[in-house]
């Protein structure tokens, strides 16, 4: 269901669409208008090109069928030339809208080739149809209607190619985005730690300073000879006493760290993501010993989610971290076609690193057809020598 689901988005995007609707005016004016049937001289001509422009056709559909993991590909690249073999081999039936179908073969051409390849095979694609096109009509007519079919293709070529550049910088501006969120969660989260232990600080050094003061004065007075026995002053002393007992428990418990919370910065990572569903689950106590061993985890997250956004075809992804005995064990899986057959990239590779960084490994568990499993496994870090460290 999934893979039907992405399949149809991909053959009915926008771009597509319009490749159709051209495509049918073609199919109209070459075979099933009156004056296309009318001038047709050869037997059996107007089935030939029904026939090649339903074989066009296919192997469009088949081609963008195959969507992102489809591109630069051989079987991709097949469909591709099938395209502009029975583009040329209708120009031989029709001159006029037959050259319209490969303007619809430079629209695809960017997803395949970079600029000098397709430069190149536009060349040689309008190379044979200027000849077929000269035979015809001679090459001082021939060389004007190659010249706009030439514009038409670079129109083509560069509005899919200038299209495909902004849905690229779209998503990445979503994913600068949410690791810009998810930093500023753990910093915030950091910020929050180091103004806990400087208010325990203020406490202990002033307040505890000043009652102790205080008591030592309260005990000189019940000393004094002049202060016989005065019950106001033993109250005073009691209660310099619990006061100085109650600011040491708080300075004790502010300073109990016990590690930064994860749920936030990587609820930030999910936000962006308008499909598939991601459910997140953080475990309350799993919680990094320290800014950079959260950033590590994040980061991971981060790219274990990017992952399956790319490859997976998910409806649904699972990320969730929780603590055993002395490891943070981050785990991220979907229900898509898993990884089977493909290798490691860049951004899996640079995941391994940074876990290495903190001590950590990953484990790759995939199989076909039933999604991806990354589990990240990271030591734990000792929450007081972080905070120590940090002060």
């Amino acid at each position: 269901m999934t893979r039907l689901r992405e399949t149809a988005a991909w053959l009915f995007a926008p771009l597509n669409l319009a490749a159709y609707l051209t495509w049918g005016a073609v199919l109209y004016a070459m075979a099933l208008s009156p004056r296309a049937l009318a001038r047709q001289a050869t037997p059996g001509a107007t089935t030939w090109i029904v026939l090649l422009l339903v074989l066009f056709l296919a192997a469009f559909v088949l081609r963008q069928a195959r969507g992102d993991d489809g591109r630069r590909s051989i079987e991709s690249k097949f469909w591709l030339a099938v395209q502009v073999a029975a583009g040329l081999v209708a120009t031989g039936f029709e001159q006029n809208m037959a050259p319209i179908l490969l303007v619809i073969v430079a629209a695809q051409l960017p997803s395949e080739f970079r600029p000098l390849g397709i430069v190149a095979i536009l060349g040689l694609i309008d190379t044979a149809l200027w000849l077929q096109l000269s035979n015809r009509w001679g090459p001082e007519n021939a060389t004007p209607a190659i010249a706009a079919y030439i514009g038409f293709q670079a129109f083509a070529a560069m509005t899919a190619h200038y299209a495909a550049r902004s849905e690229l910088a779209n998503q990445e501006l979503a994913q600068v985005n949410a690791q810009l969120l998810s930093t500023r969660s753990l910093l915030a989260e950091s910020a929050r730690d180091a103004e806990r232990l400087k208010l325990s600080r203020e406490l202990h050094d002033v307040a505890g300073h000043k009652l102790t003061a205080l008591k030592l004065n309260l005990a000189a007075l019940s000393r004094d000879p002049g202060q016989p026995g005065q019950p106001g002053l033993k109250l005073c002393a009691q209660l310099a006493d619990e006061l100085l007992g109650d600011i040491r428990a708080v300075v004790r418990q502010m300073r109990q760290y016990d590690g930064m919370d994860l749920s936030s910065a990587i609820q930030s990572l999910v936000l962006p993501v308008p499909r598939p569903q991601v459910l997140v689950d953080v475990q309350p106590d799993a919680r990094a010993g320290s800014l950079h061993q959260a950033d590590a985890v994040v980061r991971a997250a981060q790219e274990g989610l990017t992952n399956a956004l790319r490859h997976a075809a998910a409806d649904h992804v699972w990320i969730s971290v929780r603590r055993e005995a002395e490891n943070l064990v981050l785990e991220v899986r979907d229900d898509g076609r898993g990884m089977a057959g493909m290798q490691p990239g860049i951004g899996l590779q640079g995941m391994r690193e940074r876990l290495a960084e903190s001590g950590g490994t990953l484990e790759i568990l995939s199989s076909p057809q039933r999604g991806s499993h990354l589990r990240m496994i990271v030591p734990m870090e000792d929450p007081g020598t972080s905070m120590a460290a940090s002060t």
